[in-house]
Order: structure tokens, then C-alpha cells, then sequence
């Protein structure tokens, strides 16, 4: 008889073995037969349950993160289980405890670095050869609140036009955060203001993006330096400090301005061609090339024409000399525009108004008119009697045309005489 028993299920077999023979009356015998079953190392161990843990990645050494539970069906002789980890590399981050399969943390765990670990663990028993068999257990490292925000840079330099309309764009502040979740969701905010006004930038809290919120005049303030806040959300929240610095650029927003309302000057008339005879001038409260003053005269009207043949402008002083001299017995005076134009796009300009009188110097001889006078003399003798009125005329003006009347030397020995206002006498 041949029988074949599963230890695992049966250790002992006791059976009770009846022998009769064929007699008459037949006898009997009986014979009890225990069957111990001796074990072989026929099963390998079995790992029961799933093994997948969150760690939080500031867990302390010696952190238990696993009980490895495994059962061998064979008996205490070859039941007997021993835990190891496969990967020599993972035995420098999580220790197994060979005897009782407590998984623990040997290292301190670092999210940014590694954020999933899946750990190969060996279960053998104690058979001759050793029957094993093989696990995955996987470690899920969960993010803290260890990294502050990290902006990519300590400052920032904008620059933005004057002109830049509200919520106009001036530039944005990056930032990385190594952490996950909210602990790396930032929030921008403007702290402190260190220079400039308050009211005329803003920061985007989710974005970083700094804009303009009232309108820029650089005449009036043109730099900006404000101290900018980056906080995530995690608790507790980690901040950095960043400085944002903004340039207000020039704009053409202003036209040239002339010292005074009007310029007026006199010369004589005859002042030397291509001397200096008025000096004016501009300003631009605007930079650089919008600053940069040509002046000219404005030659569309007839005054402007005129002016322009007799007098020329220097065009980046402003001062105005004569170009021809003028003859004020011609021109006594002359009014035209004097126009400031700065190299702006487009460019402003302003203007104003210049006179200029011209001063009469002794340049005409008086005129006799007629230039012959006939007249008699009475017989009667009768002394200042009037013989005759002459008369001449001085085209220059003021003390230089007043006119004094007398006769020549030569005839200083004659009868007559003529006064000052030219009435001519016998004594």
C-alpha cells in the first residue's frame, strides 16, 4: 500500500490495521500503525498584504515605516523567515530588521532630491537551499514646507516710458520654490516703499508682474525702488525679499520754453555785418535728444521774410546777428517770430515774438528844396527886412535831421544875413 500525505495539512497518521483469515469461525487480529510525517522544504514564503507608505520627508531617523509580515507554509524547521533588502544602495536609506521585518528610515529623506523610492525585499526561510521569495514595497516621500521661494534674482531693474498707460506692464519677478503643492503656491506683495510715491506701481499677487496704476511724469519723479515680499503658502509660510527698481524714461512731452514772453533790442544802422545783436534761449525739462533746441525764424509771413534777409539766427544758441546791414532811412524796425524746435518725435516746438528798432545814425546830408531861390531886394532902405524863406530837409531823424541855416565864409562881408530858421535879412 502506498500513501502519500501533505504535511502542511497532516503532521501524524495513526490507522488501526485488521487482519482475518478464512477459517471457520474465522479469527481475527489487529494491528495499530502510527505514521509520523517527517517535513521537506517544498513552499516558499508568502508576503501577505500591500505595501505603499507616505512618509512625510522630516520624519526622524528610525522612523517606522513598514511591519513586513510574511508566513511559510512548511514547519518550524524551515519556516523560519529572514528579511533583507536587495539593493545594496537602498540599505544606506531604510533599514530592515532581518528577524522581524520592521521597515525603518536610516537617513534623513530629502522631497527635492527623491520623491519615490520602490524597495526590492527578499523574504527567505531557512531551508537547505533557502527557498525565497521577492516584494516591492514603495515609499512615497511627502513634501514639506523646507524651501523659502527663491526668487532668480536679489533686485530687479525696470525701466518704463512716461507715457505708459495705467496697468501698462513694467516687468515681472520669477521666482522658483523646490517644494509642491501649497507650500510652493507664492504670493507677490509690495512691503515697503523706499523711494518714490506709493500710488504709481502695483505688483500682481499670483503673477509677479508689476504694473503702473497712475499715470508717470518724469519731470516730476523719475526713479522707483520698492521692497517686494514672496511668500508661499505653507505652514508655517517661508518668505523671501526681493527690491524691484524702476527707471522712468523720457517721453517728448514738453515743449521748449524761452526765458522771456518777448525779446526786443536796438542797433544802429551802421552796426557791422555779422555782429551779435540779441541773445535769446530756450529750455526743455525733457532728456537727451528730446531736449536737444534748434532755433530758426519762422519765414511764413512777409515780417518773417524780410527778417531773414537782414538778420540770421544761430540755431543751437539762439542768438541772433545781422547778417546785411540795414538802412533805416529803408527799415526803422522789424517784428518776426523766433521759433524753438526740439529733435524730439515728434518734435514741439515754441515760439516768440522779437523786435528789433533800428537806430538812425548821421549818415544824410540836408536837402535844399528848391535848390535855386530868386528874389529882389526893396531900395527903401529898411533894415531885417525879409527877402526870401529857404528851406531844407534832413532824412535822418532826431538831433541828426535839426536842421541850422548860415551863410559861407565867404560871405561874411555881405549885406545879408540868415537866421537859424533859414529867413534871410538886409541891414
Amino acid at each position: 500500500m502506498h500513501l502519500k500525505v501533505n504535511i502542511e495539512l497532516y503532521c501524524r497518521y495513526e490507522m488501526i490495521i485488521t487482519a482475518t483469515d478464512n477459517g471457520s469461525p474465522q479469527l481475527t487480529g489487529t494491528l495499530t500503525l502510527r505514521i509520523e510525517i517527517t517535513d521537506v522544504n517544498d513552499n516558499d514564503p508568502v508576503v501577505t498584504g500591500q505595501y505603499i507608505a507616505f512618509v512625510p520627508e522630516n520624519v526622524p531617523l528610525n522612523f517606522l515605516v513598514f511591519q513586513i509580515n510574511a508566513i511559510d507554509a512548511d514547519g518550524n524547521t524551515f519556516g523560519k523567515l529572514k528579511y533583507e533588502i536587495v539593493s545594496s544602495a537602498m540599505n544606506s536609506i531604510f533599514r530592515l530588521e532581518e528577524n522581524t521585518g520592521t521597515f525603518q528610515v536610516a537617513s534623513l529623506l530629502d522631497r527635492e532630491s527623491t520623491d519615490l523610492y520602490e524597495v526590492n525585499i527578499r523574504v527567505s526561510d531557512n531551508g537547505i537551499p533557502p527557498r525565497s521569495t521577492t516584494m516591492t514595497a514603495t515609499v512615497n516621500i511627502l513634501d514639506e514646507n523646507d524651501f523659502a521661494p527663491k526668487p532668480s534674482a536679489y533686485s530687479y531693474d525696470f525701466s518704463v516710458l512716461e507715457g505708459t498707460i495705467n496697468n501698462g506692464k513694467v516687468g515681472s519677478v520669477s521666482v522658483d520654490d523646490y517644494d509642491i503643492g501649497i507650500n510652493a503656491q507664492v504670493t507677490f506683495s509690495i512691503v515697503t516703499h523706499w523711494k518714490g510715491s506709493r500710488a504709481k506701481f502695483d505688483i500682481n499677487p499670483r503673477t509677479g508682474d508689476v504694473y503702473t496704476i497712475k499715470t508717470l511724469d518724469r519731470e516730476i519723479e523719475d526713479e522707483y525702488s520698492s521692497l517686494v515680499r514672496i511668500q508661499d503658502g505653507g505652514t508655517p509660510s517661508l518668505f523671501s525679499d526681493v527690491i524691484v527698481n524702476i527707471k522712468v524714461e523720457d517721453e517728448n512731452d514738453n515743449h521748449p520754453v524761452f526765458r522771456r514772453l518777448e525779446y526786443s533790442t536796438g542797433i544802429f544802422e551802421n552796426t557791422t555785418s555779422g555782429s551779435k545783436i540779441l541773445t535769446t534761449g530756450a529750455t526743455d525739462r525733457d532728456l537727451k535728444e528730446n531736449a536737444e533746441i534748434r532755433y530758426e525764424f519762422d519765414i511764413t509771413t512777409a515780417n518773417g521774410l524780410k527778417a531773414n534777409y537782414y538778420f540770421g539766427v544761430n540755431g543751437e544758441t539762439g542768438d541772433v546777428f545781422l547778417i546785411r546791414r540795414v538802412d533805416r532811412e529803408v527799415y526803422d524796425s522789424f517784428e518776426f517770430t523766433l521759433t524753438a524746435r526740439d529733435n524730439g518725435f515728434p518734435s514741439l516746438s515754441s515760439s516768440v515774438n522779437v523786435r528789433i528798432k533800428i537806430e538812425d545814425v548821421n549818415d544824410n546830408a540836408p536837402v535844399f528844396s528848391p535848390l535855386f531861390y530868386n528874389t529882389e531886394a526893396s531900395t527903401v532902405n529898411l533894415c531885417d527886412a525879409v527877402l526870401a524863406q529857404v528851406t531844407a530837409s534832413d532824412e535822418d531823424i532826431g538831433d541828426n535831421a535839426v536842421i541850422y541855416y548860415q551863410l559861407s565864409e565867404d560871405d561874411s562881408h555881405s549885406p545879408f544875413s540868415v537866421s537859424k530858421l533859414g529867413k534871410s535879412v538886409r541891414f
